[in-house]
This record gives C-alpha cells, structure tokens and sequence, in this order.
C-alpha cells in the first residue's frame, strides 16, 4: 500500500506506477491539507481528484504542452484551489466563525 510519503515525498514526479492511488490516500491528502492554517477556522481549500479518462481528457485541453503527458500517465491528478467565495457559505459550515457578521 502507498503511503503519504511515497504521494508527497517528492516535489516534482515526471513517470508514474501504473497501479490506481486508493480512496483512503486521496482522504488522508485531503485530511492533511485541510489542517492548514485558515482564517476563523474556515477552510478555502477545494480538491479535485481528476481519475478517469474522461475527466482527464477535458483536464489536458487547459494544460501546458509540457504537462500534457505526465498528467496522461499519471493515476490521479489532484487540483487544488482556493475558492474566493468561500466565505459566503461560513454560516452554513462554521456558525460559530468570528468572520460571521
């Protein structure tokens, strides 16, 4: 079984395993990063875990040249972003927030 340190271990990866990454590595990586340090607790973070063919194909169509096949080979591409609107949902997901006016 893969571990954190063999998904993050290393900065850059150019060849990839040709073997699926699990749903509790993917839960583990999201459960890593949302521990980050956040405003009145609030969590901005968004992931998507790209797997499938299908997913992947309209991924490769925003890419840079240079990235096209590695994202190909790779078993998951993780994108993540920061949602901007985040704080619009803060009442719903975090009542208790000193952000909340």
């Amino acid at each position: 079984m893969r571990t954190i340190d063999d998904v993050f271990g290393d900065r850059t990866c150019y060849k990839f395993k040709n073997q699926p990454v699990s749903h509790d590595i993917l839960e583990k990586i999201y459960d890593t990063m949302k521990m980050g340090s956040t405003s009145g607790n609030s969590c901005p973070l968004r992931i998507t875990f790209v797997q499938s063919t299908a997913e992947k194909e309209k991924l490769i169509k925003c890419l840079m040249p240079g990235n096209v096949d590695k994202t190909k080979s790779a078993p998951v591409t993780a994108i993540f972003a920061y949602d901007t609107k985040f704080y619009k949902l803060m009442e719903q997901y975090n009542p208790g927030s000193p952000m909340i006016a």
